[in-house]
């Protein structure tokens, strides 16, 4: 029990002021990310209950700041069973990066 080694994973929240935008630009990327219906919703609920999914054959520059390759694998499987592919860049600037905290990805991938 004294070696058992708690696990958490921490979703990154974005700030209030970029939500509605983050969310209008999520439909542009795949307009299955709009909300079933947006009758009687403000504009800042459309935005909560919009989804984040990219568009299947994406094509997305990844560099995986750090992480065991076994599970960075995983994370690139999972993502072409979504209909997209991850292109590792390490040691090349990319539009996103993916770090690993207590054995889950925190940044770009949900636990």
């Amino acid at each position: 029990m004294a070696d058992e080694v708690i696990k958490a994973c921490i979703d990154r929240l974005l700030p209030d002021h970029l939500r509605i935008l983050a969310a209008q630009n999520a439909v542009k990327e795949n307009p299955d990310n709009a909300p079933a219906t947006t009758a009687g919703l403000s504009i800042e609920e459309i935005a909560v209950f919009t989804n984040n999914l990219w568009q299947p054959g994406r094509f997305l520059r990844v560099s995986f700041l750090d992480g065991d390759p076994a599970v960075q694998a995983k994370v690139q499987q999972y993502a072409q069973l979504q209909g997209v592919t991850i292109v590792s860049s390490q040691g090349v600037i990319s539009e996103n990066g993916v770090f690993f905290a207590t054995g889950c990805a925190t940044r770009c991938f949900s636990c």
